[in-house]
């Protein structure tokens, strides 16, 4: 679809990748890209729409032919005349705003309401302190009777996702989640150190809330988009990843962790429990669990396939 545009492209970055089914082409960084590192390709390029961002320095913007001209200036005029100046549609901006579901209370300020302490019982006997459902901001909605709501927050305070788990042991619709896109926001960011040298991901909330005592946040499945905002922190700031999904995800945990291995990142892994889930464990046996975590290199994928034979 974008043929004459990637061959035109491949004229100014011979250096290159294709990614996301073809929409988008990678190159090294103009503005931040080490020249010694040629294999480093951090800036991505939108074909459908010529944006381009750059997820180290932040370098962004709409006119391929202005960031062609920073390398190629010979050739920016070319590029303009050939493929003309894409408008740019602020409805492509996709963010959704997340909303509380109706009525929503915190189940630990409601101790009165037989609804609360419906879910508090459910929280204990996951294993969940008072503490936790006060930290963790844990709540209720009348318009989603029988759930426990945890939401999660931005690095400024507001809300950006929620999740509403069954708290009996009916197997439909187990979760309800809020409708927005996953790429958008990252869990429980509001209590993330970004600074920090190292972060931990797990799979779900229930996950999260047991990582209590780590710097962690959670994929909300066990796949990562490279498009995500959790994708760009991820290769922006911690100088270790350590991935601890559950047993059943160790193939696409391999697979996350080769991606992050292209960026130049230092993944660990850690042995999950066998008999029980992340979320199963009290926050202290996660803790000391997790500081037993083997480096990810590229030998590991493949013993891992050899384990399975």
């Amino acid at each position: 679809m974008y043929e004459s545009k990637i061959k035109f492209l491949s004229r100014v970055w011979p250096r290159h990748q294709i990614t996301s089914g073809g929409r988008e082409f990678k190159i090294m960084c103009p503005k931040c890209g080490d020249k010694s590192r040629p294999d480093k390709l951090k800036l991505c390029i939108r074909l459908d729409n010529d944006l381009y961002h750059c997820w180290v320095c932040d370098l962004k913007g709409r006119s391929v032919a202005r960031l062609i001209r920073k390398v190629r200036p010979q050739l920016s005029g070319s590029y303009q005349n050939q493929f003309g100046t894409v408008k740019y549609d602020a409805q492509e901006d996709d963010f959704v705003k997340c909303e509380l579901p109706n009525n929503f209370k915190l189940v630990m300020q409601n101790l009165h309401d037989p609804d609360a302490k419906r879910i508090r019982r459910y929280g204990h006997a996951r294993g969940l302190s008072d503490n936790e459902l006060w930290r963790f901001r844990i709540g209720y909605a009348p318009s989603l009777r029988g759930r426990m709501i945890l939401p999660s927050f931005d690095d400024e305070g507001r809300l950006n996702y929620w999740t509403a788990r069954r708290v009996d042991d009916d197997p439909s619709y187990r979760y309800l989640n809020a409708k927005v896109p996953k790429t958008q926001f990252i869990v429980g960011e509001l209590d993330l150190d970004w600074s920090a040298e190292e972060i931990t991901l797990v799979e779900g909330p229930f996950d999260l809330i047991k990582c209590s005592l780590l710097n962690a946040t959670c994929l909300l499945g066990s796949t990562l988009n490279e498009n995500s905002a959790m994708f760009r922190k991820l290769i922006t700031y911690p100088e270790r990843i350590v991935l601890a999904l559950d047993a059943d995800a160790r193939k696409k945990q391999d697979k996350i962790a080769k991606l992050l291995m292209s960026y130049d990142k230092e993944v660990y892994y850690v042995t999950p429990p066998e008999d029980e889930d992340w979320g199963d464990m009290n926050p202290i046996d996660v803790y000391n669990r997790m500081q037993v975590k083997h480096q990810y290199t590229s030998n590991t994928k493949l013993m891992n396939m050899i384990q399975d034979l």
